[in-house]
């Protein structure tokens, strides 16, 4: 703000364009794409280290994975409903 302080009111316009353009240009070249990728694949481009990559699983692996999952839930869901 102390930029816009020093240029007289007439002038503020161009100046609040210009960083609006190079916010833009950033803003396009800098942040990745995210669109249609899995939670997975965002930790990763974001440098998780530990990701689970399902992408690669068949289906038999997942239904594994998922009766794993639900099994420990259920399992924590019970000791927390015992206390």
């Amino acid at each position: 703000m102390f930029l816009v302080a020093r240029v007289p009111c007439a002038n503020r316009g161009p100046v609040f364009a210009c960083l609006t353009f190079v916010s833009v240009i950033v803003v396009y070249f800098m942040y990745p794409e995210t669109k249609g990728k899995s939670l997975e694949e965002l930790a990763e481009l974001f440098g998780d280290t530990v990701v689970v990559h399902l992408t690669d699983a068949t289906d038999e692996q997942r239904q594994q994975m998922d009766m794993e999952i639900k099994n420990e839930l259920f399992a924590e869901h019970k000791e927390d409903a015992r206390a």
